[in-house]
């Protein structure tokens, strides 16, 4: 049996709505409404997820607290709403529609805690709910996006599905330590259809993923400068790779045997950067424009262009000439560089810039334009011993695609 993981606030909600329905004419029936209210207000409060489902502007930049700690402070305020109806109303003195809801409150409550008793019982996905669903179903039918603040925390919902998901391998993990798994035959379907979320730009080289495709084409029809539109969509980018690729580094990690894993995001370094600073004053002392300084610090590093390009077979290539790798072999070499300016004069980089040395910085790879990231990891063999013929056995690592597929749900 599949249990949604916010079935809770959800059937509470249904519930608290349909006896809020009736108009009650009696004191203690509207007394009763006004707790009902309040009750709503509570569950929308505290669910992002169904406040989303209601159009209500309610945590638009998280989802719902999956966790235990988050499902049992749903429970417990269920469990004082239920004491506090018993408690509070009296049912005699309710009219009919007034006993009707109470009823209904009551019963509803009860069910709803029931199932949180029960809640390592139920499935929490199949091929048809869960969050692999629920996340981009919210993201591109409910959430709103007609500004650029909506745009941010449009991304800002995207980043924090990296806890959600978090939570629901936990989750998925404690049943499984009490055998509690879903029919063989569910698994091929619900991995197909968590593929489905992740395939397409900017995880491969297909067209755009629904989300990414779904940000694009709203953030387009924004009244905003193309400039920023595309910044909006390069943040929107980073942060679906940025999930992505340590999430599947904190899954293949706790595989024994694999070891040095990087997440292609936070251990991507280029080496050190050097940093040059014009000194103008010192420069037109020497001769020297600001202009030249910087291509002179450029030939050093990157090169300049040649005037003119080399033709090979009839078409011409561009030709970058740089100074030979003993200029740039240390920062003392290329602050002793001599360099001539137009006018003739003669100095050495160091007197004309001061160059300093950066430490390493992060670095975005690509492919295609696109930015790619790359998860990998040492393999380490693992020993284990025959229990038949006692021989140790050396066997290379299993299991890392599927336990790669088991997180991506």
């Amino acid at each position: 049996m599949t249990l949604n993981a916010r079935i809770v606030p959800r059937l509470l909600a249904a519930v608290v709505v349909f006896c809020s329905a009736a108009h009650a004419e009696e004191s203690e029936s509207q007394r009763f409404r006004a707790f009902l209210d309040h009750a709503y207000e509570r569950v929308v409060q505290q669910s992002p997820i169904l406040a989303s489902e209601f159009g209500e502007r309610v945590g638009e930049d998280r989802w719902d607290d999956s966790s235990e700690a988050g499902l049992a402070a749903d429970a417990k305020a269920i469990r004082d709403q239920l004491d506090a109806v018993k408690t509070q109303f009296k049912y005699d003195e309710l009219d009919a529609a007034g006993k009707l809801q109470y009823r209904v409150f009551v019963n509803e409550s009860q069910l709803l805690l029931d199932r949180y008793r029960w809640r390592d019982e139920f499935y929490p996905l199949n091929q048809i709910v869960g969050l692999h669903v629920e996340v981009p179903d919210v993201l591109i039918n409910q959430q709103r996006l007609d500004n650029v603040p909506d745009a941010r925390t449009y991304i800002e919902r995207i980043a924090a599905t990296r806890t959600l998901f978090a939570q629901l391998t936990t989750r998925m993990s404690a049943q499984a330590v009490k055998g509690i798994y879903m029919p063989r035959s569910v698994y091929p379907l619900l991995i197909a259809g968590s593929r489905n979320v992740i395939t397409g730009a900017p995880f491969d080289k297909g067209p755009d993923s629904a989300i990414f495709a779904d940000f694009k084409r709203r953030v387009g029809l924004l009244s905003v400068p193309e400039q920023q539109k595309a910044r909006l969509v390069n943040e929107c980018r980073a942060a679906l790779l940025n999930q992505l690729g340590p999430r599947i580094q904190a899954e293949i990690q706790k595989i024994p045997g694999v070891v040095d894993t990087k997440n292609g995001v936070d251990d991507t370094i280029s080496g050190p950067a050097t940093n040059f600073q014009v000194d103008p004053i010192a420069a037109a002392r020497l001769g020297f424009t600001p202009s030249e300084v910087a291509e002179d610090a450029t030939a050093v590093l990157d090169g300049l262009p040649a005037a003119d390009p080399m033709i090979v077979n009839g078409r011409p290539y561009t030709v970058r000439v740089r100074l030979p790798a003993e200029n740039r072999a240390s920062l003392e070499a290329m602050k002793d560089t001599v360099f001539n300016s137009s006018s003739g004069h003669v100095a050495s980089l160091g007197s004309l810039a001061d160059v300093t040395q950066l430490p390493p910085q992060g670095e975005i790879l690509r492919e295609n334009l696109q930015r790619m990231i790359a998860v990998t990891g040492r393999q380490q063999l693992v020993h284990h011993t025959n229990r038949h013929t006692g021989r140790e056995l050396r066997v290379p690592i299993r299991g890392i695609d599927r336990q790669i597929v088991f997180y991506l749900l």
